[in-house]
């Protein structure tokens, strides 16, 4: 789905699904913060994802603002008590942990973005993942490679740095919506702030996918990883289970065997 203004459309076919009769509080001109305090007032956690890591920074201690000023999230002692353990165990371990990430921790709230250590990723994506934090405001690099399935994706912006979204990388990202075995559903909303965006968002969510082409050969430094990492993890041995790797990949499906072969 799409909100654009206080009307949300399905993206499918950009019809009206839905329409607020008032306006967000004013902190909160374009619902973002509304839409993530819904989601975690019915019980299930929002995945915010930010152009940048000083916007998902600056969200995720709105967010938790807005958690008192749209009337609270109520949750269990346990819970409650785990988000404080949570907070002095990174102040405890992580050399100048953000206090603003300490406080928003507290009320259930977190960033990530590739910026931060290590044990401040991992510990974040643990709590999330176990329901002691319910929203997480987060840069594009959460959609590759780290398993964060929730209820709700929220795209703060069309864009992901300088650039509009594309079709392949907008599936990607809202394909995090929806927890097999715990949820039955699963939902993204795009939000636009005026109808430029909306125009663009049109034309990319309604364009086809492009063909998937393998990057193994043109990319700086791809085959070298590759080998690498398939030696690391004991798929090869030989010269010749390197052939036969290599023979299995998709760009000897799509290209000469011996170009392959010679990168």
């Amino acid at each position: 789905m799409a909100l654009v203004g206080r009307r949300l459309y399905r993206i499918e076919d950009w019809t009206p699904v839905r329409e607020w009769s008032r306006s967000f509080a004013k902190e909160d001109p374009t619902g973002v913060m509304y839409l993530t305090y819904e989601t975690c007032t019915a019980g299930c956690s929002a995945l915010i994802f930010c152009r940048s890591r000083a916007r998902a920074q600056a969200l995720a201690q709105k967010l938790a603002r807005a958690m008192v000023t749209y009337g609270g999230v109520p949750v269990s002692q346990a819970v409650q008590k785990a988000r404080f353990s949570l907070a002095n165990h990174l102040k405890g371990t992580v050399v100048g942990v953000p206090t603003g990430l300490l406080d928003a921790i507290e009320r259930g709230v977190a960033y990530h973005h590739a910026a931060m250590t290590l044990e401040e990723r991992t510990v974040v994506e643990d709590a999330f993942r176990r329901g002691t934090l319910m929203a997480l405001a987060a840069t594009s690099t959460l959609a590759s490679g780290v398993n964060l399935p929730c209820r709700r994706v929220i795209f703060d912006s069309p864009y992901v740095s300088a650039d509009f979204l594309d079709r392949y990388r907008y599936l990607q990202m809202a394909g995090r919506a929806g927890r097999v075995g715990l949820d039955k559903t699963g939902e993204s909303i795009l939000i636009l702030r005026d109808n430029a965006e909306l125009t663009r968002a049109k034309a990319t969510t309604l364009a086809p996918l492009p063909n998937v082409r393998s990057c193994l050969v043109q990319s700086r430094g791809g085959m070298e990883r590759g080998l690498l990492e398939a030696i690391a993890s004991l798929a090869v041995a030989s010269v010749t289970d390197i052939d036969r790797y290599l023979r299995c990949t998709l760009a000897a499906h799509q290209m000469p065997y011996e170009e392959v072969h010679k990168a």
